[in-house]
């Protein structure tokens, strides 16, 4: 019994020293994990601090919100305005077919009185059957342009030596249907003269009797 005794002191012993060697390691992880919260709860902090001091005020927040507001208004408008420019480009693309189908009427008419005037002219052009005939005519043409001439130095008061234009007769002589005194049905080529020399033909023997 009395060697039994040390013994079981020495095993208490030795198992204190274990169970103290034990809990001082877990107090050292204890206080290890301890120090890592620690120092994470500081970095918190800290980004709190921060975020703090970059903290947007009342003005500048409700500037930024006038700001968004506007922007939105700002992009309605441009919606509008590019509606507003698809109308006018689909106005401006009517109107333009318009005036071409327009100008294509135009066109078309014009063709027609022109036409038209050639055909009138056809049927009022002298055709002389001989060439008597048109000696005849072309005679006629020129005692028409003889007595235009004399009306027209009686009105304006000019000499026998005057010589007057075609314009300057053509009020006082029937004209053709393009508006000039008419051609020599032969082909001949017309020349006024002075107000007191018969008017005169290119081609030989139409003269005036």
């Amino acid at each position: 019994m009395k060697l039994f005794i040390p013994w079981l002191l020495a095993l208490l012993a030795i198992g204190g020293v274990f169970y103290f060697q034990n809990m001082t390691r877990q107090a050292t992880q204890t206080v290890a994990t301890l120090q890592q919260q620690v120092q994470e709860l500081q970095v918190v902090r800290e980004e709190n601090e921060r975020l703090k001091t970059n903290q947007v005020s009342k003005d500048e927040l409700e500037r930024l919100q006038k700001d968004s507001h506007e922007v939105l208004k700002l992009r309605n408008q441009v919606q509008l305005l590019r509606g507003e420019q698809d109308k006018l480009k689909q106005s401006a693309q009517a109107a333009q077919n318009q005036s071409q189908q327009a100008q294509a009427r135009i066109e078309a008419v014009q063709s027609q009185l022109t036409a038209a005037r050639q055909v009138a002219a056809a049927k009022s052009a002298v055709t002389p059957a001989s060439a008597e005939d048109a000696i005849n005519v072309c005679i006629n043409h020129l005692r028409q342009m003889d007595a235009a001439k004399n009306q027209w130095a009686l009105e304006y008061n000019k000499t026998g030596d005057a010589i007057p234009t075609e314009r300057d007769i053509s009020p006082y002589i029937k004209l053709d249907a393009d508006g000039k005194i008419p051609p020599c049905p032969s082909g001949g080529t017309y020349t006024i003269n002075a107000v007191n020399v018969p008017p005169a033909c290119s081609i030989a023997g139409h003269l005036q009797p």
